[in-house]
């Protein structure tokens, strides 16, 4: 399967002709994602050489309990400048000053186009930190509304032999669908993730909780009841051990991963749904052929043989 980049190619676009391909002209431009994060460039007249990029997450309200403000100094301090007060209808807005260095720009260029899974990513980076470290304990549950029927739940778990032993990291995501045709295939691709990951080794484990049948991680930390996320698709649960997140490369990719995961099964539903049709119209394309040829060509009599050898006239 194929794994999605996690920008959004507009904004990418946007910035970095700007940016890195020295384009000097003035712009507002917005854009969305399907998850109902808003992008916002603008360059004003006279100031050509000045970009603020704007962003709007549904959960930034949570993001910003669980240190977001602190990350987004801490990744962006140095190379732009973060803006106190965004403008409305926005959480944050930075605003980066192209320059004569090329390397610099495109180092810029790639922090940008990455605001949105940086903001996102934050409370997963801090939490697969202090896993490695071996200081889980300290990790509170936390949970991001990130789309209006869906929530990703965090937590720490441990080996029901050594409950006082936390060694592990819970993430579990309520996931939906407005369609009844994307929900049936998306069932399907949630049971593929826990039937798959038996094959691979080293990987995280994976498990497919049904609606009315939520994980008991929810109801011990969270207390969600059977009757709360009737409605979803289901839960999928994934559970994260140090030795998945024992290298800053490996911390950055789970990050990543984590934050795509949606985009990456919706994705896959579309591309399902394409080859079905695809295989649909090639089939009704092949009967239309085998009709055309059963057409009888002439209705002039034809002389005929029996299997015996005699002729005869089919009129």
């Amino acid at each position: 399967m194929m794994r999605l980049k996690t920008h959004n190619m507009v904004l990418e676009e946007a910035i970095g002709s700007r940016l890195v391909e020295g384009k000097r002209e003035a712009c507002e431009l917005t854009t969305s994602d399907f998850d109902n994060t808003r992008f916002k460039v603008v360059v004003n007249p006279g100031e050509e050489k000045i970009i603020k990029v704007m962003i709007d997450l549904p959960c930034w309200r949570e993001l910003e309990k669980l240190g977001a403000s602190e990350a987004l100094k801490e990744e962006y301090g140095q190379v732009c400048t973060v803006e106190s007060k965004p403008e409305p209808g926005f959480c944050v807005m930075l605003t980066v000053a192209c320059t004569d260095d090329e390397t610099k720009n495109a180092q810029c260029l790639e922090k940008m186009i990455y605001l949105k899974r940086n903001l996102l990513g934050a409370p997963f980076h801090k939490a697969f930190k202090a896993l490695a470290k071996g200081t889980a304990v300290n990790i509170q549950p936390f949970s991001l509304p990130w789309r209006p029927t869906e929530t990703i739940y965090v937590c720490v778990g441990s080996d029901p032999a050594n409950p006082a032993d936390h060694d592990r990291l819970i993430i579990i995501y309520a996931i939906d669908m407005p369609d009844e045709a994307d929900r049936a295939m998306c069932r399907i691709i949630l049971q593929q993730f826990e039937e798959v990951q038996r094959k691979v080794s080293n990987a995280p484990p994976v498990s497919f909780s049904e609606p009315n049948k939520p994980p008991l991680e929810l109801k011990q930390n969270f207390g969600v009841s059977e009757a709360q996320h009737a409605d979803l698709v289901g839960f999928l649960s994934i559970t994260i051990f140090p030795r998945h997140v024992n290298t800053q490369t490996k911390i950055d990719k789970r990050v990543e991963l984590c934050v795509g995961l949606r985009n990456y099964i919706q994705y896959h539903i579309k591309a399902a749904k394409t080859n079905q049709h695809m295989r649909m119209r090639k089939k009704v394309s092949e009967w239309l052929q085998v009709l055309n040829r059963a057409i009888q060509s002439s209705t002039a009599p034809r002389e005929m043989k029996t299997a015996s050898g005699r002729t005869f006239t089919r009129k």
